[in-house]
């Protein structure tokens, strides 16, 4: 991919971080795996001119990232070494007498392979307070294992950390400029590749080196390839965040991604007790794979349920993960079959998640109507479900129906959002967002000062956004 997407203010934040004076410093960089956290430090790097030791840290116990980090010391300062031990290796480095960059990438991985580590570390960045030109970037991609490291009050790195930078996953309007700069040019055909692929740039960057064509057709055919290297994504993830825990959580995945979202259902398609449930619940909710949802205005509800968080993991354990053992051999008929039953309602799901998104983004930008939100949600109960509920700044209440499906929206459609309006004490405006609608259901629409946002709308606020959005050549 010719650019990197809309990180500017992370790489500012980086840049001023690394021409400060003195040191120690020590930098976290977290965020989702495939979010974009090497490409953006090495970014920054690059504009530094400032010697550099990275090092990459494998999984693999004994020795093995310790030469790796030998090899690259030696090239930094230009003396041959070859370090025994982690404490000879690190002592090194904040002795060095010249400003020095260290990074660790995948600093998690310590854990398993070289867990003394971070205690050594401790140990040195206390020791050369104010007397080294050192600082240290870390990244790590596993928020579990990385909130051990630094979060925990136990952890030896705890109250160590200067510096911490989270890169979130991508918005929606830069996904879009991305789409664009690829062809993707129809917004329909992009919503479709959006809610499949969600917010990260990594997924995107394997589809464009796979050299596919753009379209939704050729990016399911691909995404469900035997030689996809994404065919595995979702058990990499859960292995790597919950080690031992990871098969439990498969079947909760799997439940949640094939509509089992209340703690019974959950509990009845696992076979888990709903006592046990909460405590893997939690813990995919923490690492920020699992997203609780409770009806809007009643954060404490019991009537929560639950969502993935991911755009590509609710597809993975809902179109791959169940047919995995027929795709590993080249045999997709089975999986292609369903996702061509069920992929609008799938992308219907999705989209209203979207359009949550989108309605901030046009609130933000003073767009479409759309006063200032502080809140927004979804809402459910008595019977009735409601797309999105937001809360203006004036104590309004916006309560909106979400249509991905291309038929227009009726009279009866209108008049059902209005009934349903009824449920809450606050004014009211009702939301309308469809590709169409109906002369007589707009009138009806506009009688209650309500709102309707159509496709070309969509289109032209994402488009009318691109100029905001900053490329970086790569």
């Amino acid at each position: 991919m010719k650019y990197f997407y809309d990180r500017g203010m992370e790489c500012s934040a980086l840049l001023r971080i690394l021409r400060l004076d003195g040191g120690p410093y020590l930098i976290v960089i977290v965020g989702r795996r495939g979010v974009g956290k090497t490409e953006l430090v090495r970014m920054v790097l690059r504009d530094v001119h400032v010697k550099t030791l990275w090092v990459f840290v494998k999984e693999a116990r004994g020795l093995i990232t310790l030469k790796d980090f030998s090899r690259e010391f030696s090239r930094i300062s230009g003396i041959m070494v070859s370090f025994s031990d982690w404490k000879d290796a690190l002592r090194a480095v904040f002795s060095y007498p010249e400003p020095l960059v260290l990074v660790f990438d995948e600093f998690q991985n310590f854990l398993t392979s070289n867990p003394e580590v971070p205690s050594i570390l401790q140990e040195f960045i206390d020791s050369f307070s104010g007397k080294t030109k050192l600082k240290i970037i870390v990244i790590g991609s596993y928020i579990g294992m990385m909130k051990k490291l630094f979060g925990d009050y136990s952890a030896p790195l705890y109250g160590r950390v200067t510096h911490r930078i989270k890169i979130a996953p991508l918005r929606l309007h830069v996904i879009y400029s991305m789409l664009r700069d690829l062809g993707v040019r129809d917004l329909r055909e992009f919503f479709k590749i959006y809610c499949v692929l969600g917010n990260l740039p990594r997924y995107y960057a394997i589809e464009y080196h796979r050299r596919i064509d753009w379209s939704f057709e050729s990016l399911i055919r691909d995404l469900l390839s035997f030689d996809n290297p994404l065919l595995d994504e979702g058990e990499k993830v859960l292995r790597m965040e919950l080690r031992r825990r990871a098969a439990t959580c498969f079947s909760i995945m799997e439940a949640i991604a094939q509509g089992n979202k209340k703690l019974s259902a959950i509990s009845k398609y696992t076979g888990i007790q709903a006592t046990t449930l909460p405590k893997y619940l939690d813990e995919l909710e923490e690492i920020e794979l699992l997203e609780r949802i409770t009806p809007f205005g009643e954060k404490n509800s019991r009537r929560g349920i639950w969502e993935i968080r991911d755009n590509f993991l609710a597809f993975w354990f809902r179109y791959i993960y169940p047919y995995k053992s027929y795709l590993e051999i080249g045999e997709m008929d089975e999986a292609l079959n369903d996702v061509k039953r069920t992929i609008d309602e799938f992308i219907g799901k999705r989209f209203e998640r979207a359009m949550r998104e989108f309605l901030l983004i046009a609130s933000h930008q003073k767009l479409l109507g759309i006063p200032k939100i502080v809140e927004i949600g979804t809402w459910w109960g008595r019977g009735i479900e409601i797309n999105i509920v937001a809360k203006t700044i004036s104590g309004d209440l916006i309560v909106g129906e979400v249509k991905w499906m291309k038929e227009p929206i009726t009279v009866r459609d209108v008049s059902l959002l209005i009934e349903k309006s009824r449920v809450f004490k606050e004014r009211t405006v009702p939301l309308i967002i469809s590709e169409k609608i109906s002369s007589e259901a707009l009138s009806l629409l506009n009688e209650y000062e309500g709102i309707h946002i159509n496709f070309k709308q969509i289109y032209e606020v994402l488009e009318g956004l691109q100029e905001q959005i900053q490329r970086i050549k790569r």
